[in-house]
């Protein structure tokens, strides 16, 4: 079984090999001095070339040493953990020259063809019912540092995703995130979340800024930041400058151990780390509040950087019942691969749905509504009360969603408990005088 350091060693000289080990030129014995000096001299030639060439292929070794990190991590069998990969890229850079980026930046660097973004969008709208503005738009943001060319150093681009709640802000960029991985534009479909709302002082700095470095440092090229509004300012800062220069100094010396941002509790170390970047990443500020609240939050100077914003439309009454019948859908195939039994609705489900769902909260609560259906055939499947491929019909019951499992009709949604949670917590923010805007963030989660 090979180590870790024979890994990288078999790679470099993969790579040596590949790049320097082409016919460059025939051997030099029993031929005459002219001869001879030709090919010398068409050999110098050829080797003007070689760090070109060896740029491209490094960019696209880039790519394939991330596909094999993954599959191999999976396999759980000698993978290559970040230290190693991260070993070889200074090797690599060390042996050549040659500086490799992060794995996880966007790595297309040319103009997308615009057939591509237009079968993104077609895809989008039939699964983000009722949004084609808001897909343009974001399709313009995506589509923008190819075309403008972003600074080095700097994200990709910087925008915000406006909306009422419900409307499908996070619906969207996921789905989108997911259409571009498919079209291998991004190397991940990942999207993460960073919510500002949970950091509110001074002594949860460790903790923000191990989310944001694990954030950056992910292979996913998404970062969404929202409820700034309720921000702790001086992380607001931070933010600001990610996106102004595309770098923020940390006040304090870090050391990376075993994927974790450390304090460092000495001196001087190797390798430490005193910023972050967000070279090659998207920056996505996902609200509901008008934009001079962005500006309010986060300065003038931020709104410069800033090119884009998508606007969503609360979820048209017309479209609810698409909308049911696409998440009802992905329940199905859901419970096809995690819970082995084939399932089905009435169409009394969709309408019992569309009935009782929170119009306020729009898409969140039909999604609330589909959780709370996977939940409980979970549950049943835990009691081995299914069989493999077993078929389950979800209907409507004395205005209760329900399955029949076994002759026994089993509900899909716990009122009781949910309505006693709610009530407790209702009862308790009455309680807190004034604070609006956090008590209706609490209320939302």
């Amino acid at each position: 079984k090979m180590s870790k350091n024979d890994k990288i060693t078999k790679e470099k000289e993969r790579l040596m090999k590949e790049v320097l080990g082409k016919n460059r030129g025939a051997t030099y014995d029993s031929v005459d001095a002219k001869t001879y000096l030709e090919r010398k001299d068409n050999a110098l030639k050829q080797a003007n070339n070689i760090m070109d060439e060896l740029n491209s292929l490094l960019l696209q070794q880039q790519k394939e040493l991330g596909k094999m990190n993954e599959k191999i991590t999976q396999e759980n069998k000698g993978s290559f953990s970040d230290e190693a990969m991260e070993k070889l890229q200074k090797d690599i850079e060390k042996d050549f020259g040659v500086k490799i980026d992060s794995v996880g930046e966007v790595l297309v660097q040319n103009e997308i063809p615009k057939e591509v973004f237009d079968e993104i969008r077609d895809n989008l709208n039939k699964e983000v019912i009722g949004q084609s503005e808001a897909i343009d738009k974001i399709g313009i943001a995506i589509r923008r540092p190819f075309v403008m060319k972003s600074q080095e150093g700097k994200a990709k681009n910087s925008f915000v995703v406006r909306g009422s709640q419900g409307s499908g802000r996070h619906t969207l960029i996921t789905k989108m995130a997911k259409e571009l991985y498919k079209k291998h534009i991004f190397i991940s479909d990942e999207v993460y979340t960073i919510d500002m709302g949970l950091y509110n002082s001074s002594t949860q700095e460790q903790l923000f800024l191990q989310d944001l470095y694990m954030a950056i440092k992910g292979k996913g090229s998404i970062i969404c930041f929202e409820n700034f509004e309720i921000g702790y300012a001086p992380f607001l800062r931070m933010i600001n400058d990610l996106v102004v220069s595309g770098k923020m100094m940390l006040n304090k010396r870090y050391i990376v151990h075993q994927g974790q941002l450390l304090e460092s509790q000495t001196g001087l170390v190797n390798q430490a780390v005193n910023s972050l970047s967000v070279a090659g990443k998207y920056l996505v500020f996902i609200t509901d509040q008008k934009l001079s609240k962005v500006i309010d939050s986060f300065g003038t100077s931020f709104m410069d950087h800033v090119y884009d914003v998508v606007e969503l439309k609360p979820i048209e009454e017309q479209y609810v019942g698409q909308v049911i019948t696409n998440k009802l859908e992905e329940l199905k195939k859901k419970t096809k691969d995690n819970l082995q039994i084939n399932l089905t609705h009435e169409q009394s489900v969709i309408d019992f749905i569309t009935k009782y769902y929170d119009k306020q909260n729009g898409i969140e609560s039909i999604n609330d509504y589909v959780l709370s259906f996977y939940k409980e055939l979970s549950e049943i499947k835990l009691k081995d009360l299914l069989s493999t491929n077993q078929d389950v019909n979800i209907y409507i019951n004395e205005d209760k969603p329900v399955v029949l499992i076994n002759e026994t009709i089993m509900p899909l949604i716990k009122y009781e408990d949910k309505e006693k949670a709610l009530n407790e917590i209702n009862k308790e923010l009455e309680d807190v005088v004034g604070l609006n805007m956090v008590k209706n963030y609490v209320k939302s989660l």
